[in-house]
């Protein structure tokens, strides 16, 4: 099991999102600030309800009072070295290899019964002799190293494996600090997590910051902002969303052709550029042709359209830079 904080949250995320698409089934679980309403915490289920009013009445407010603390996320993959006991080492249904012997054993002894006339003492005498090679002694002495090397044999043997392996991510998340949620506690709930060994100093300090899919969109765009007005104030021509530009020219339009079909070779030659877009890493760049600023312009409205995990920025950001200056992605 691996803890997952904010600290190696887009390393683990990777991991796991390489070995999602492999695994048999996964399992998850979650600890909460709290798990029942107050009043009905020891409500039990009433027969003439159904389950759509119960949750209506009971368990929708539960997510919507409470936060989440930690996620647990278990990826289950089949073992390759698991045997299946029922099926036997020959996959005939065979029973064991030492059941085998003996059954074999047991076998020989009743054919060479049958040869002396079924006289069991005469069977008896050339089984424990060999036949007069061996005396009482040598029989016994021999007899006991057979055995040992049998005890020997069986604890070599590889053990049993698990019929499935699994990979555990504990994720502990906490709101983030523009989040305007606010944390509620149930006291029960916070004393069975503290006596079952739940690090708050980890969730506070370390939580994996998270918002709504609502306020992520006003964060993206108060952002976007930003990053506008930054690069019109250092002399970049960085579009907006708004009054997407429209190609007439045939130059114009084959010029973004090209370099959108050099953008997809170069993103499908090597798997760590998108590797390095999921890790938020640096290091791997693209420099585009030279162009002026309305193919720019077009370039960051297709690139957005298609590809809105890259930064396409100014390759040259020094004052002589002048309006054809080279673009790089990244």
């Amino acid at each position: 099991m691996v803890n997952v904080t904010k600290s190696n949250f887009l390393e683990q995320l990777r991991d796991l999102l390489l070995h999602l698409p492999t695994s048999s089934f996964v399992s998850i679980d979650e600890e909460m600030t709290g798990i029942s309403l107050p009043g009905f915490r020891n409500s039990r289920p009433n027969k003439v309800e159904l389950p759509s009013e119960r949750y209506t009445k009971l368990l929708k407010e539960v997510p919507e009072r409470y936060a989440i603390l930690q996620v647990g996320v278990a990826l289950f993959h089949k073992n390759p070295k698991y045997k299946d006991p029922a099926k036997g080492s020959d996959g005939g249904g065979g029973g064991s290899p030492s059941r085998a012997r003996a059954s074999s054993s047991a076998a020989e002894e009743e054919q060479r019964l049958l040869a002396n006339g079924g006289d069991s003492d005469v069977m008896e005498h050339a089984f424990m002799h060999r036949e007069g090679a061996l005396n009482q002694d040598e029989l016994e002495d021999l007899t006991e190293r057979e055995e040992e090397n049998e005890a020997d044999r069986l604890n070599e043997e590889e053990p049993s494996q698990p019929e499935f392996t699994s990979r555990i991510y504990n994720f502990y998340i906490f709101p983030s600090a523009w989040s305007d949620r606010e944390l509620t506690l149930n006291p029960s709930t916070i004393k069975f997590l503290m006596e079952n060994n739940m690090d708050f100093n980890k969730v506070f300090e370390e939580g994996i910051p998270f918002t709504t899919v609502k306020n992520a969109e006003v964060l993206k765009e108060r952002y976007f902002r930003k990053h506008n007005d930054e690069a019109k104030k250092n002399g970049d021509k960085t579009p907006t969303k708004k009054d997407k530009v429209t190609l007439t020219s045939t130059n114009d339009i084959a010029f973004v052709a090209r370099v959108m079909a050099n953008l997809r070779e170069w993103i499908d030659s090597d798997d760590s550029n998108l590797q390095n877009v999921i890790n938020g890493q640096e290091g791997t760049s693209l420099v585009l042709p030279p162009c002026n600023a309305f193919l720019r312009r077009c370039l960051y409205e297709t690139i957005e359209a298609e590809y809105n995990g890259l930064l396409l920025e100014r390759a040259d950001l020094s004052p002589n830079a002048g309006p054809t200056a080279r673009n790089q992605i990244r």
